[in-house]
């Protein structure tokens, strides 16, 4: 009784932390829209008022600032791309904003709500943002963002959603009064988390953003040394700049998987710990029941038995009490993990094969018990028990 219920609890940690580590591999795997790797980058927060009291001077202003560090951002040695976008992806933005598709005012034939970024051009090849169709931002576009008539970049989940069987470049989507035209559809992009599925969204040229923004710059590298060298070039452009999440898009995207992380990591650690306390008891025990055994296994040997027999029945003992362990411990693990599914990516709560690696894990852990047993059994010398007797 105790072998078992030390192994099925053995094998519900187990079952419960190969779920949690699978999930945490297939969220691994996800293709987030863009490439992580070599991306530094820097976030610049721009106080209220910092270029004047005027709305159209600060943003004036602002723009004058942007191309200014992204001119000496792309000038750094090892620098190979650098953009900025208002809501960078990993934290992301919760909220969008309200598009009109197919014009503005009552001409518009649906209203959307989508996230909204601001982007400068060269954004999306630092990324790594496949371009599918149409074109990318030029500098030239920043005058027909602020006035008369702008234009946009859309997501592929947004084209297909409101275009369907259709080509939306050149379609015109409004911001209140404000006609955009688009002029080209890139790849989805993932937010806030890699469990999320892709959203609509639009992106805007850099100039129509008002307030702060994040650097991002790709380097062959390791994009850690280049996070300050992307402090110095903002600061030489305005010290007065305060500056947040100096880092890399590999943290980010690695911070966004804390929990899921954690939670593997943590039953893990306990799987593992109960795995190490089931070999020492099944070991122990075993051991211990053998001993305990000796002078009956060494008196029915003086009587003629077979010592097969005995090896077969010691190590039966052992088999026996791991399998029904293991059974057991199957069936907790279904009535428990289902309570599991809101935690699991890309992992189903039955998945057959983590129970079957847990349930081998201990199956050959009992087994090494039974040789053990049956090996102790060998070692009983009948004439010394009876001599003991």
């Amino acid at each position: 009784v105790l072998l078992s219920g030390e192994l099925a609890l053995t094998m519900v940690l187990l079952v419960t932390a190969g779920l949690l580590s699978r999930s945490l591999g297939e969220l691994g795997s996800v293709n987030p829209g863009f490439r992580v790797e070599g991306v530094a980058t820097i976030r610049v927060q721009i106080p209220s008022g910092h270029f004047g009291s005027e709305r159209e001077g600060q943003r004036t202003g602002i723009s004058l600032f942007r191309r200014q560090v992204l001119e000496r951002v792309r000038a750094l040695p090892g620098a190979l791309q650098a953009g900025t976008i208002e809501g960078l992806p990993f934290p992301g933005r919760a909220t969008g904003s309200t598009f009109l598709i197919g014009g503005t005012g009552p001409d518009a034939r649906e209203k959307v709500t989508v996230r909204d970024h601001a982007v400068s051009p060269g954004y999306f090849e630092t990324m790594g943002i496949p371009l599918l169709v149409g074109r990318d931002f030029m500098e030239a576009d920043e005058d027909g963002a602020a006035v008369d008539e702008g234009v946009v970049v859309i997501t592929e989940t947004m084209a297909r959603r409101y275009w369907p069987g259709e080509s939306p470049i050149g379609a015109i989507i409004g911001v209140g009064p404000n006609p955009y035209r688009i002029v080209g559809v890139v790849g989805d992009v993932r937010e806030r988390h890699l469990s999320e599925e892709p959203l609509p969204m639009v992106y805007r040229h850099a100039s129509v953003s008002g307030g702060s923004f994040s650097i991002v710059a790709r380097t062959s590298g390791d994009p850690r040394g280049l996070v300050p060298l992307l402090r110095e070039a903002v600061t030489a452009v305005d010290p007065g700049i305060p500056l947040t999440q100096e880092t890399t898009m590999e943290t980010l995207i690695s911070n966004a998987s804390g929990a899921e992380r954690f939670r593997a990591f943590l039953v893990l650690g306990f799987g593992l710990l109960a795995t190490l306390l089931a070999l020492v008891g099944v070991f122990g025990v075993t051991a211990r029941s053998v001993a305990h055994r000796t002078r009956e296994l060494g008196i029915r040997m003086a009587l003629g038995a077979q010592s097969r027999g005995l090896i077969r029945g010691a190590a039966m003992r052992t088999l026996r009490a791991g399998a029904v362990g293991i059974a057991l411990g199957l069936a907790g693990g279904l009535w428990v993990t289902r309570f599991l599914t809101a935690f699991l990516f890309g992992t189903r709560p039955w998945d057959g094969e983590t129970y079957a690696v847990a349930a081998l894990l201990l199956g050959l852990l009992c087994t090494a018990a039974a040789a053990v047993a049956a090996r102790r059994v060998t070692r009983v010398e009948p004439m010394r028990v009876l001599r003991e007797e």
